[in-house]
């Protein structure tokens, strides 16, 4: 998350990771679970693809998943925001209009996440505008 966005896609992170089927099968089961809150949108024999538009449960998904075998290694405080050296601090955003999208290749094997956030100064006025 950068005070300065891309141009090409302002206030969006993406990134992909190679998974096998078989986990994502697993993280799909405990993402559309109703504690995470997701919904399958789109599948195909290609792509499967999943939203998540509550914060809450967003955070609570990314927690259960990382603290499952390893009890403790992620703070809830420590998820989802990044605080500057000016103390202003960007932070993920999932609403209805903004959800986080979990998108898997079945062909290529490969999750892409993509997700909006947003920009506070220190007193917690946003600097971003999510068109």
């Amino acid at each position: 998350m950068k005070r300065k966005p891309l141009d090409y896609r302002p206030w969006t992170v993406f990134f992909s990771w190679n998974l096998p089927l078989e986990v994502f099968d697993c993280f799909k089961v405990v993402a559309v679970a109703p504690e995470s809150d997701g919904l399958i949108v789109k599948n195909t024999r290609a792509v499967q693809e999943i939203h998540i538009t509550d914060m809450e449960k967003l955070k609570g998904l990314f927690l259960r998943v990382a603290n499952k075998f390893a009890k403790g290694c992620i703070n809830e405080s420590d998820i989802f925001i990044k605080t500057e050296k000016d103390e202003s601090y960007s932070h993920v955003l999932a609403t209805k209009d903004h959800p986080v999208i979990f998108k898997y290749s079945k062909n290529l094997e490969i999750i892409r996440v993509s997700l909006g956030y947003g920009h506070f100064n220190r007193v917690g006025v946003p600097q971003h505008s999510l068109a």
